[in-house]
């Protein structure tokens, strides 16, 4: 799958206080897992979000002139958008 080997930039929400930042992820078909790592350092993921358990994903995406975005939000309070 194509989805597998692509890398994306996204937006990650750290929380009121952090605000969010900007992060890189890769899906992980085979682990049903998506791999995020830092901007600075894509050679080893900082953390994973496990999917297998995941009953449900919001996915909401929004394409229009001036900007396109979609929105990932799991059970488990994670956001990740992207421009």
């Amino acid at each position: 799958m194509l989805l597998a080997l692509l890398m994306f930039t996204v937006s990650e929400w750290q929380g009121k206080a952090e605000g969010e930042r900007d992060v890189k992820i890769k899906m992980d078909i085979g682990k049903k897992a998506i791999l995020v790592f830092t901007v600075d350092n894509v050679r080893r993921a900082t953390r994973t979000i496990d999917c297998k358990r995941t009953e449900k994903i919001f996915i909401k995406e929004s394409v229009d002139k001036a900007r396109n975005f979609l929105l990932l939000k799991f059970d488990n309070d994670y956001d990740l958008v992207s421009c």
